[in-house]
């Protein structure tokens, strides 16, 4: 949505041992010249609405002027809007889903943007830290991205569409950007922010943060430096699966910290050198997921009775050097980092052992079985070394603006799951007295503990070239054409051991090697300077990946897809690729009054690597299987009637559905045309701004609403589908803020999810024998509280 400015600056201090705090809104890099819509410098009065400049092309200018469809939140935007996390963020957006993937484990969520998303595979959206891509890689075990906490931010650019040409793989669907603010060379600045907030039947959640930042040697070298701490309070319960009794209260809080310290030397004229490292560690210390059977939503009721606690520990540390060297026409620019992320998390597999081995279906176990657990641990950790070379010209009159590109990325991602039941026996027993594991796989516990011990070491090395060019056909008409060639190796090795896996420890190898070409094609023309309509026509792709063997009972259904040697040894997955087609124009009206954004988009999905589950032996898979299409707009739109009043509307649909259908043995439907991907059809979110003085003082109210729509097309009649569980339903958040001015203090209270809904977004249940043991996930009820920020 247009970003607006307030007649008085949005500003606030930290509540919980507050400091002075300032920000200061530095360009991403100190060679990006600044833009002025022409129409803001010939008014004699200045536009309601915010000018806002985003580096999405590589180049500084005004979003205004960038044919892409995008949106970018601001400092001020973020702090008033209650954004917090990258969940808030998504709600915001038109077209962007954040899709719980890990059963209500926060940490386990992605991004999905115009509904690109399979539930297999890499991600589809990049995620970036300013230059440096920081998104997970393909693995089966792997777990999901990480995203800073937001926090001294300048801004968070979110691109809808793919962007291979200039982001390259991963960013399939579109990207997501996080920028943070250069070191000033001239000027000190400080901000700090506190909240304190309590959960309706739930914990308290506080955090606390103070970033400063300066010259240490006036226009010769400055520094940025930031903590921050954020901590969440709880709203499930955690009981005992046997007693009903509650056990630990408010069970699923986590709290975060995050600290970042950059610095910039310019040691002669038109250099630039900023090293800066960034740390961040996460702890949630149980799930989120609720028992239906033990739990009354209605009431604020949410109860977990999984046997096992399941926390997570998330940390990454992002060092990195950015050089910049600006000519009189040409600039240079390096980025070098290197994203040391260990992801830790306990998951419960009790439940689904007593369920798969022991017909247990009831929320009550047997007495013989009050005593067993079993624990799931996936551990996952990246090293990914970056390196990106860009060359350009700067030169505002040149009518073919070109920038080169070099792109170098060496990653690794070593994972490991195990479960250990070391009561499996006993399990089998309750049903089948006698029997043992080995009597029914062939193989016992490995190494005496383990059910599964899996392993995966994935070795991923992308080296890439990339150009765009702008044309001026006229002074008003521009040609942009784009492409990025890479060569990606990559090398998984794969161990397995256990009952499951039938085997007493096996290791394979795989390998692959892609030459994906991205191009990226556009047409944009300015009716005038507050005008612009444009068309484009981009590729877009994602890295393959691994499919481990499957076993000969499998046979039927993977002869029936062509994948015959996954009985036996693991398979390549190639990567999947997106055609893009977006018409689109941003305008502003009436003296700068009125803007609107609009796209509409068209996109084919071909060779997806889909998750599916083969309809005989009941095994998942990925496999490049089944082709997709996505279509629909996008709409933002603000009316300043006056300078104090904005009224604002995001609005997007999304028809987003398989367009093949794949089957298994004996032609049984595996996924079918028509079915449609994971993304509500339509998201809507109003939202005004008011400013007004009381006492005096500068004061403003904001409120915005936030609707996600049920796709309501019936569920398949397939195998693949348990029609008890269905797509997640309609939703609507109602979130509120009150605040008062005292100079550079801003005091505000506020309100998220005030109409307190819970609406259940996932859905489980360990296998189609548990039906007593529904399972499911739901927002933060909710919460009020005050927030305090302070700049100077």
């Amino acid at each position: 949505m247009p970003t607006i400015t307030r007649t008085v600056p949005v500003i606030s201090m930290t509540l919980l041992g507050a400091c002075l705090a300032h920000t200061a809104m530095a360009q991403e890099s100190s060679t990006a010249p600044s833009t002025t819509s022409q129409s803001n410098q010939e008014s004699s009065e200045p536009s309601p609405l915010q000018e806002v400049v985003v580096t999405a092309t590589r180049r500084a200018q005004s979003i205004e002027s960038v044919p892409i469809s995008m949106q970018a939140f601001t400092e001020s935007d973020m702090d008033t809007d209650s954004v917090r996390d990258m969940a808030d963020i998504a709600r915001m957006t038109p077209g962007v889903t954040f899709s719980n993937t890990d059963r209500g484990n926060t940490q386990g969520s992605d991004i999905v943007i115009r509904g690109i998303s399979s539930g297999a595979g890499a991600a589809t959206v990049g995620v970036y830290i300013d230059d440096t891509p920081i998104q997970i890689y393909p693995d089966s075990l792997s777990s999901t991205n990480s995203y800073p906490l937001i926090f001294d931010l300048q801004r968070v650019e979110i691109l809808r569409g793919p962007q291979g040409t200039l982001f390259g793989a991963g960013s399939e669907g579109g990207t997501i950007r996080f920028i943070t603010p250069d070191p000033s060379l001239t000027d000190y600045s400080t901000y700090s922010r506190g909240e304190l907030s309590s959960i309706d039947h739930g914990d308290e959640s506080y955090d606390s943060g103070f970033a400063v930042g300066g010259p240490i040697v006036q226009d010769v070298l400055g520094f940025r430096a930031s903590v921050y701490y954020q901590r969440q309070g709880g709203y499930v319960d955690r009981i005992n699966w046997y007693s009903q009794q509650l056990e630990t209260q408010d069970a699923n809080w986590n709290d975060s910290l995050s600290l970042r310290l950059a610095t910039k030397w310019v040691p002669v004229e038109n250099l630039s050198i900023e090293p800066s490292v960034f740390f961040q560690r996460t702890h949630i210390a149980d799930s989120s997921i609720y028992w239906e059977a033990y739990s009354d939503p209605a009431n604020g009721i949410f109860n977990n009775a999984n046997p096992v606690v399941s926390p997570t520990n998330d940390d990454f540390t992002l060092p990195a050097l950015r050089v910049s060297w600006q000519g009189e026409t040409v600039s240079v620019f390096s980025n070098t980092s290197y994203f040391n992320r260990n992801n830790d998390n306990i998951y419960d597999s009790t439940t689904l052992d007593m369920a798969s081995f022991a017909g247990v279906s009831s929320p009550q176990p047997p007495a013989a079985l009050q005593n067993v657990y079993s624990i799931g641990a996936l551990t996952d950790n990246q090293r990914i070394l970056t390196q990106e070379l860009r060359l350009q010209n700067t030169d505002p009159n040149a009518r073919l603006s070109w920038l080169f590109g070099v792109f170098y990325q060496h990653s690794t991602q070593a994972t490991t799951y195990t479960v250990n039941d070391p009561f499996i026996n006993q399990i089998i027993g309750y049903q089948y007295p006698g029997v043992t594991v080995q009597d029914i796989f062939g193989y016992g516990l490995y190494q005496g503990v383990y059910l599964l011990d899996s392993a995966g070491q994935l070795t991923n090395r992308e080296l890439a070239g990339f150009a765009n060019f702008d044309f001026r056909i006229t002074s008003r008409l521009t040609f942009t054409a784009g492409v990025r060639v890479s060569d990606e190796h990559y090398n998984d090795a794969s161990f397995g051991a256990g009952p499951v896996v039938s085997s007493n420890g096996n290791t394979q190898y795989t390998s692959e090697r892609d030459t994906p070409v991205t191009p990226k094609y556009a047409l944009s023309y300015k009716i005038n300077p507050d005008d612009m309509v444009y068309a484009s026509a981009a590729k877009g792709f994602r890295q393959g990946s691994t499919q481990g063997e499957v076993g000969s009972r499998c046979a039927g259904d993977l002869g029936a897809l062509g994948l015959t040697n996954m009985e036996f040894s693991p398979t390549e997955i190639k990567p999947d690729s997106v055609w893009s087609y977006e018409i689109g124009t941003k305008d502003r009206f009436l003296g700068g009054h009125f803007g609107i954004d609009t796209s509409i988009y068209h996109i084919d999905w071909k060779d997806i690597q889909s998750s599916l589950i083969l309809p005989t032996c009941n095994v998942p898979i990925t496999a490049n299987e089944g082709n997709a299409r996505s279509q629909g707009f996008d709409l933002s739109l603000i009316y300043a009637p006056i300078n104090a009043l904005r009224l604002g509307l995001a609005l997007g649909y999304a028809d987003a559905q398989y367009t093949t259908t794949t089957r298994g043995a004996g032609g049984v439907p595996i996924q079918l045309s028509g079915q449609p991907l994971p993304i509500a059809p339509w998201t809507v979110s109003p939202q005004v701004d008011y400013d007004f003085a009381v006492l005096g003082r500068g004061s403003y109210f904001h409120v915005d609403y936030q609707y996600l729509s049920h796709n309501d097309t019936p569920l398949p009649d397939i195998p693949s589908v348990d029609p008890t569980l269905p797509r997640p339903p309609s939703s609507s958040n109602l979130d509120m803020r009150l605040g008062m001015l005292f100079g550079g203090l801003d005091l505000s209270i506020f309100g998220t999810n005030i109409n307190n809904q819970y609406p259940e977004f996932g859905r489980y249940r360990d296998t189609e024998a548990a039906i007593s043991t529904y399972r499911g996930y739901t927002v933060t009820p909710r919460t009020i509280g005050v927030t305090a920020t302070y700049r100077y």
